[in-house]
């Protein structure tokens, strides 16, 4: 404190009024998240998923006994428990993105539960026919993917598949990344079916394309 008294200074206090600048606050708090370690912003991050009914455990055998069952990840998604090292990698992964910690929430919720509703600009724009067909095919290949499910091997048999069926990447990923996050925009397709695991990937396409049918 005394060396704040001794640094002050009227002469360097503006005469002008004070202007509040929301985008240079919202700077300040982005740097202030990029000073904090991922296990800091995974300390912070638990009670907002806790808030929104997911279960974050310290203990993951704990909860094997308790009767979770965690994909390669880390990940029950059917009972939403997850082990801290699931979250401290969804923080790793998304802090470049987020201006408070309240935003992980905001931007990977579907990294931690289902969409039940999905955008309707985003259905009316990607869900047509032909590429929900497309989906469906692409979930029958993934149902059969027999290699490492991680995000590389993913993201290049899933291009491959695609451009090998002289189909639209562009729609076919947008549409695919509907019915797995509620809308076209978000994470890299790979990204997000690498996190949630193969049977919950199955089972979300087949809720979306049983939801929004085939002939939007």
């Amino acid at each position: 404190m005394e060396e704040l008294i001794g640094a002050f200074s009227l002469d360097k206090v503006q005469k002008a009024g004070a202007k509040f600048n929301p985008e240079k606050a919202h700077w300040y708090n982005r740097e202030y998240l990029r000073l904090k370690t991922d296990e800091e912003l995974t300390e912070l991050l638990v009670p907002v998923l806790e808030e929104h009914g997911m279960n974050v455990v310290e203990c993951p055998k704990c909860a094997l006994t308790a009767g979770a069952v965690f994909n390669v990840a880390g990940a029950d998604m059917e009972k939403h428990i997850f082990t801290k090292e699931y979250v401290r990698g969804v923080v790793t992964f998304t802090k470049e993105r987020a201006t408070f910690v309240k935003d992980f929430w905001d931007i990977a919720n579907y990294l931690f539960a289902a969409p039940e509703e999905f955008i309707q600009k985003d259905v009316d724009k990607f869900w047509k026919p032909e590429i929900a067909d497309n989906v469906l095919k692409v979930k029958d290949f993934l149902a059969g993917f027999d290699d490492e499910w991680s995000v590389g091997s993913l993201e290049t048999a899933l291009e491959e598949f695609i451009k090998g069926n002289e189909w639209p990447m562009g729609k076919v990923m947008n549409a695919l990344r509907l019915t797995l996050a509620g809308s076209a925009s978000g994470l890299g397709i790979a990204d997000i079916v690498s996190r949630i695991g193969k049977a919950e990937t199955l089972r979300r396409i087949a809720f979306a394309s049983e939801k929004l049918g085939l002939l939007k």
